[in-house]
């Protein structure tokens, strides 16, 4: 919150289930699904480079051997653009909820997932619906827009997506793809995230299985919080003006059937990012698997970002200690 010349961190509880290591406030953690914002921030980065446009079709985008799966299974890939991966409007299945995928997931944890299995897994299933019929959120879209960074910037899309959004520029210095590029130099240990309710720990299953876009990337809250901050005000484009397209509407042709990951507050997913009200503030937002958000307040001029390791309790402290910090920031100054 620089307005008010505030910049805290802090961690409260244990980084391991037998509450035998205290958390510290710079420990990383998985953010799971909130990568999705940093790969559309950097799409957004190429639509302004003119690399890319909002409205392309995925012909010519995709690899020779996505195009070929795809089109073998009835996509067409002419019909399915750009905005209907980031808005999760493309009919493209996820691979997820496959039976392979969750028995995998049950019986070898450990196991290396490939982006090319787990976007083979999506489209062999064939078409869900055609593409702009209704919201259906899903990894596989975002898979498959990694998949085209690297088509397009000739890197591996991790080191693109690191080079687009600037994480030099903007003191991301614990910012990373876990598995993928090394430890940054002087970051502590990931901590444990847990989600009991699926006797799931963040040790004991590989991270390829939410690595390719959809997942990913590890980060200090800080960072994140910096991160937040500087892409809501425009900072990390060449033209502030390039913020607005985030948050392009792509309308469902049967009307949205939009996914709200925080209990019933209303929300809209636009290109990588979700909006909703929150105490009569206008918030901007993603959430993550293992128990991350961000919010943007813009009425505050403050990212948030909070970790909740216990995912079980994730809805109920998050929406509680959110409520306490807009609280706060709203208070007269003395």
């Amino acid at each position: 919150a620089p307005d008010q010349a505030i910049s805290w961190s802090s961690a409260v509880g244990f980084s391991d289930w037998e509450k035998t290591i205290p958390i510290e406030a710079d420990q990383p953690a998985l953010i799971a699904s909130i990568t999705k914002n940093y790969v559309a921030v950097s799409i957004l980065r190429l639509v302004e480079q003119n690399k890319i446009q909002l409205y392309q079709s995925l012909d010519q985008l995709l690899s020779k051997k996505t195009s070929a799966l795809m089109r073998q299974y009835g996509f067409d890939l002419q019909a399915i653009k750009m905005v209907h991966l980031l808005s999760h409007k493309s009919g493209i299945p996820g691979h997820v909820g496959t039976s392979v995928f969750q028995e995998k997931m049950k019986n070898d944890p450990l196991y290396r997932w490939t982006r090319d299995e787990q976007i083979e897994l999506a489209i062999s299933q064939g078409v869900k619906e055609p593409p702009g019929t209704r919201f259906h959120y899903t990894d596989t879209n975002y898979l498959l827009l990694t998949e085209i960074i690297e088509q397009i910037t000739d890197l591996p899309f991790y080191d693109a997506i690191r080079e687009l959004i600037g994480y030099q520029r903007f003191g991301l210095n614990h910012t990373w793809f876990y598995t993928l590029e090394d430890i940054p130099f002087n970051t502590k240990s990931l901590v444990h995230q847990y989600v009991p309710e699926n006797d799931e720990d963040s040790y004991k299953i590989d991270n390829s299985v939410d690595l390719y876009g959809g997942g990913g990337i590890a980060s200090t809250t800080e960072d994140l919080a910096k991160y937040a901050y500087h892409v809501f005000q425009g900072d990390v484009f060449d033209n502030k003006e390039t913020l607005k397209l985030m948050f392009t509407d792509v309308k469902a042709a049967e009307g949205d059937s939009v996914e709200d990951y925080i209990g019933d507050i209303p929300c809209e997913y636009f290109l990588g990012i979700q909006e909703s009200g929150f105490d009569g503030l206008n918030s901007y937002w993603h959430a993550g698997y293992w128990g991350t958000i961000f919010r943007y307040f813009p009425d505050l001029n403050t990212a948030i970002v909070l970790y909740v390791l216990n995912e079980d309790e994730f809805e109920k402290i998050e929406l509680d200690l959110m409520r306490q910090f807009t609280a706060l920031l709203q208070q007269p100054k003395k």
